[in-house]
Parts: C-alpha cells; sequence; structure tokens
C-alpha cells in the first residue's frame, strides 16, 4: 500500500514496539502501578 519495504516500516515501530513490550511488563510485575489511583481514591471516599 505504501510502497516502502517491510523492513523499513518494522525498524520504524521497533520504538513504539518495545515501550509497548516494557509497559506490558512493568504491569505485570509491578501491579501497584495500575492499582495506586484507585486505591488512592477509594480511601478519599
Amino acid at each position: 500500500m505504501t510502497g516502502e519495504r517491510i523492513g523499513r516500516i518494522a525498524l520504524a515501530t521497533l520504538p513504539f514496539f518495545l515501550i509497548m513490550v516494557g509497559l506490558a511488563l512493568l504491569i505485570t510485575f509491578v501491579p501497584e502501578v495500575v492499582t495506586f489511583l484507585p486505591n488512592a481514591i477509594r480511601l478519599n471516599s
């Protein structure tokens, strides 16, 4: 569709893919990052 080589497209998307994998690992191994705000709101209610 774009006329670009698949390798160029893969290299262009690599940083975004790595960020997504890193955030998924962070959420998996440090779930407090995700649950902090709901817990803070519940304590103030």
